[in-house]
C-alpha cells in the first residue's frame, strides 16, 4: 500500500537544489515563492520518511516496482482533467541542433533554444548552445501517455510542472520552438512542481496551495 506524506520544510530546500541543476524552465520555477507552498510525496506504508534521505533514497528495497509512479500518474491525470489549457511539462534534456534524437519524433514535445547549460565549442572555436527538449501532455491524456512522458523525461534531476497555457495560446504544436518568455509564463502559472527525490525513486510534489493536515 502507498500513503501520501506531507514533508517538512527542508524538502523545499531540496527542491531548490534540484531546480538549480535543471534547465531554463527549472530556473524560472526557482524564482517562485516556494517557501509559501508545501511538499508531499507518495511512499510505501511501511516507510518512515524521517529515516530516509531525500538525496540518497533507499525505497528500492521495498520492491514496489511501478507502484510509486502510479499514484503520481493518477495525480497528473486528475489535474489535466477536461481542462484544455492544463498541461504537464517535463524537462527532457538537450541535444546539438544538428543531432536531433530520432526517438522524440513521435512524442509530444516542444523545444527551446538556446539551452541554459549545454554549451560547447565547434571546430571553428565558436561557442555553440544546445537545444532543450520539453515533453508535454494535455487534458484527457490516457495513463500510458503520461507514463511515457515521465519515462522519457530527464532524470537527476527530474523536473516537471503542472501548469496552464498562457491566455493567448490554445495549444503547443509538436516540435514547436518556444521562447524563454513562453517558459517564464508556464512557470508563473505553475500549480504544482514535480521533482525526483530519494535518488529518483519517488516524486516530490510541491503545491502553491497550503495543504491542511
Amino acid at each position: 500500500m502507498v500513503k501520501k506524506v506531507k514533508l517538512p520544510a527542508e524538502a523545499i530546500s531540496f527542491i531548490r537544489r534540484q531546480l538549480a541543476s535543471g534547465d531554463t524552465l527549472a530556473s524560472y520555477l526557482l524564482e517562485l515563492p516556494l517557501e509559501n507552498g508545501t511538499v508531499q510525496v507518495y511512499l510505501p506504508d511501511a516507510v518512515d520518511h524521517s529515516q530516509l534521505s531525500l538525496q540518497f533514497g533507499g525505497l528500492s528495497k521495498f520492491n514496489l516496482g511501478e507502484d510509486l509512479r502510479m499514484p503520481v500518474i493518477a495525480f497528473i491525470s486528475q489535474f489535466l482533467g477536461n481542462v484544455s489549457k492544463h498541461v504537464a511539462v517535463f524537462e527532457g534534456g538537450c541535444y546539438r541542433p544538428s543531432e536531433k534524437p530520432q526517438q522524440i519524433a513521435t512524442l509530444n514535445h516542444f523545444i527551446n533554444y538556446p539551452s541554459r547549460h549545454q554549451i560547447w565549442t565547434d571546430v571553428s572555436g565558436k561557442p555553440q548552445s544546445a537545444v532543450s527538449i520539453y515533453f508535454l501532455t494535455v487534458g484527457n491524456a490516457p495513463a500510458h501517455e503520461i507514463q511515457e512522458l515521465i519515462g522519457h523525461a530527464r532524470h537527476y534531476p527530474s523536473v516537471g510542472v503542472l501548469t496552464s497555457l498562457p491566455d493567448d495560446k490554445t495549444k503547443i504544436q509538436v516540435g514547436q520552438q518556444v521562447t524563454n518568455d513562453y517558459l517564464l509564463q508556464l512557470a508563473a502559472r505553475a500549480e504544482y512542481i514535480l521533482v525526483g527525490g530519494y535518488d529518483d525513486e519517488a516524486t516530490l510534489i510541491w503545491s502553491g496551495i497550503r495543504q491542511t493536515e
